[in-house]
C-alpha cells in the first residue's frame, strides 16, 4: 500500500527537462573549486543588482537635494518687489474751459522697491485713484482702462516711482488748502482710494510671474503751519495688499503679463 502511494506521488511530478538534467549532472561532476567559483559569481551578480538599485536611489535623492538647494537659492536671491507707498506733488494747471483760471491738482507716484539680489525684469503695472463709495471691487481693480504700462527693469535693491495719477485739490479735500491751511490736522471728507499692481519676472528659468498689489484709503492730512507742507496719510484697504498667490486675483493679473518676452 505504501509502495503504491510512493509510486503515485513520484509519478505525479513533472519530468525534468534535458537542460535541467544537464545542469544537475554538471553540478555533481564539478569539483569544489568550480562550485565555489559559481557561488562567488552568484554573490557578485546579486551585489551588482543591489549596487545598481542603491545608485538609482542615490541619484533620486541627489536630484531632490539639488532641487531643494535651487529653490533655496532662488528664494534668497530672486527679485522681490514690494509697494513702498506714494510720493504726492501739488501743482497748478490751467483749466481747459477757462484759460485765465488755474486749478490746483495733486499727483501721486506709486513707489516700488526690489528687495532682492537680482533684477526684476519685464515689469508692467497699473495704478488708479478715484473718489468712489468704497473699496474698489474685483472688476474695478482689474479694469486697467487700456494697456498696462511697461516699467522696464528694477535693479537689485532699486526703487522706482511710476505712473503719476491724480485728482484736483477740491476732489480730495472737498476744499482748497487756502481755506483750510489754518488747520494743523483734518480728516479727508471724501472717499479717496488709490490702488494698483505690478507684475514682473525674476532672472531664474521656469519660474512663475510675480505679482504685487496695493490698495489705500486716503483719510487724513496734516499741514505744517510754518512751511505749509501737507502730509497726506492713508490706511490699507481690507483687500489687495498682497503678493503672488496670496492675491485672490493672482491668475488674472499674472495673465496680463503674458505679452512680455519670456
Amino acid at each position: 500500500m505504501k509502495e503504491n502511494q510512493y509510486a503515485k506521488e513520484h509519478s505525479s511530478k513533472e519530468p525534468e527537462s534535458d537542460q535541467q538534467k544537464s545542469l544537475r549532472r554538471s553540478w555533481k561532476s564539478s569539483g569544489p573549486v568550480a562550485r565555489l567559483t559559481a557561488v562567488f559569481a552568484g554573490v557578485a551578480a546579486l551585489a551588482t543588482v543591489v549596487y545598481a538599485f542603491a545608485s538609482v536611489w542615490q541619484l533620486i535623492e541627489l536630484s531632490k537635494s539639488n532641487h531643494i538647494s535651487r529653490e533655496a537659492l532662488e528664494s534668497v536671491q530672486r527679485a522681490f518687489v514690494t509697494y513702498e507707498g506714494f510720493t504726492p506733488h501739488r501743482g497748478v494747471e490751467r483749466v481747459e474751459s477757462d484759460p485765465l483760471k488755474n486749478s490746483v491738482r495733486w499727483t501721486f507716484n506709486s513707489k516700488y522697491e526690489n528687495n532682492g539680489l537680482t533684477p526684476a525684469k519685464w515689469t508692467i503695472g497699473h495704478s488708479e485713484i478715484g473718489v468712489i463709495p468704497g473699496e474698489p471691487d474685483e472688476e474695478r481693480f482689474k479694469d486697467i482702462r487700456g494697456e498696462a504700462l511697461a516699467f522696464g527693469t528694477i535693479g537689485p535693491k532699486g526703487v522706482k516711482e511710476v505712473q503719476p495719477i491724480g485728482l484736483s485739490e477740491t476732489q480730495i479735500f472737498d476744499a482748497s488748502l487756502e481755506d483750510i491751511k489754518h488747520l494743523k490736522s483734518f480728516k479727508v471728507q471724501q472717499n479717496v482710494f488709490m490702488w494698483g499692481w505690478i507684475a514682473y519676472r525674476d532672472v531664474f528659468l521656469n519660474t512663475r510671474v510675480h505679482v504685487t498689489e496695493y490698495c489705500l484709503h486716503i483719510n487724513h492730512a496734516r499741514i505744517d503751519p510754518v512751511t505749509e507742507n501737507v502730509d497726506i496719510l492713508a490706511e490699507n484697504c481690507t483687500h489687495h495688499n498682497c503678493i503672488d498667490e496670496e492675491c485672490e486675483d493672482y491668475t488674472e493679473i499674472a495673465g496680463l503679463e503674458s505679452g512680455n518676452p519670456k
